[in-house]
């Protein structure tokens, strides 16, 4: 048992006295869904490292694209979005944003 509760644990106690129990006195795994912009971040972070790993003249949007979906399911399980049709409104929007940061990429180097 430990030696006190927090103030936050002791409101929670007043609404759910079991939930206390399994968190904070035997500490039982979570069963929280992840939130959605973690997903991508850390789907696309490992995507880039995949990506900048490569020589650079094999580096292309198409690969990056490539890189992306090699890591998805690792970081975007089945049942991590509501449905197939948020799923894919996601990987549209992440798309359209790449294809506009690699334009102004191009157009603008990096100093």
């Amino acid at each position: 048992m430990p030696r006190r509760l927090s103030p936050s644990a002791i409101a929670a106690y007043s609404l759910c006295p079991r939930k206390v129990f399994f968190s904070h006195l035997v500490r039982a795994p979570r069963r929280e869904k992840t939130a959605i912009p973690l997903v991508i971040g850390n789907a696309i972070h490992e995507a880039l490292e995949k990506f900048f790993g490569l020589d650079p003249t094999q580096r292309d949007l198409a690969r990056l694209a490539t890189c992306l979906r090699s890591v998805w399911r690792r970081h975007a399980p089945v049942g991590t979005f509501a449905g197939t049709d948020e799923e894919r409104r996601s990987a549209e929007r992440r798309s359209r944003y790449w294809s506009a940061s690699a334009s102004a990429s191009i157009a603008a180097p990096c100093p």
